[in-house]
């Protein structure tokens, strides 16, 4: 039996260091969403794309913004943070530009050890394209 390349994801749901504000709706279906993506793209692409943590969070990693950054991803660390803020927002956003954006990240990390010197160049926009979303929305 032929396994997918893919492992499985652990998704969690953080709602940012006071704990204090709930989660915005829809943020499962977030997370069900890159879920479903990553095994589309695994098999598309016959790479093997880890075990990320997906988080989706009102704080943003160090040195990003929430006013400029739909999501976050840390290949080294295998760590995915959407914001929280434009899950609220911009929940349509998230589906169209963000989850295939952010998967075509994974994809080019699992082939290349990292996001590589060109993160949006022209592989990485034929997969964002081939995951339905559009290469030219990047930021919020």
């Amino acid at each position: 039996m032929n396994l997918l390349p893919i492992a499985a994801v652990i998704a969690v749901l953080v709602g940012g260091a006071s704990h204090e504000r709930p989660l915005p709706a829809g943020s499962q279906e977030v997370i069900d969403a890159t879920l479903i993506t990553q095994i589309v793209a695994a098999h598309r692409y016959s790479v093997h794309i880890p075990v990320y943590e997906i988080v989706i969070s009102y704080e943003m990693p160090a040195g990003f913004s929430l006013t400029e950054h739909a999501a976050v991803i840390d290949c080294d660390n295998r760590r995915l943070v959407y914001n929280a803020e434009i899950v609220a927002s911009r929940y349509g956003y998230i589906f169209q530009s963000t989850i295939p954006h952010e998967v075509a990240h994974m994809v080019m990390c699992a082939k290349y050890g990292g996001v590589g010197q060109y993160p949006h160049g022209d592989e990485w926009r034929s997969i964002v394209l081939d995951l339905g979303g559009d290469p030219d929305l990047l930021g919020v």
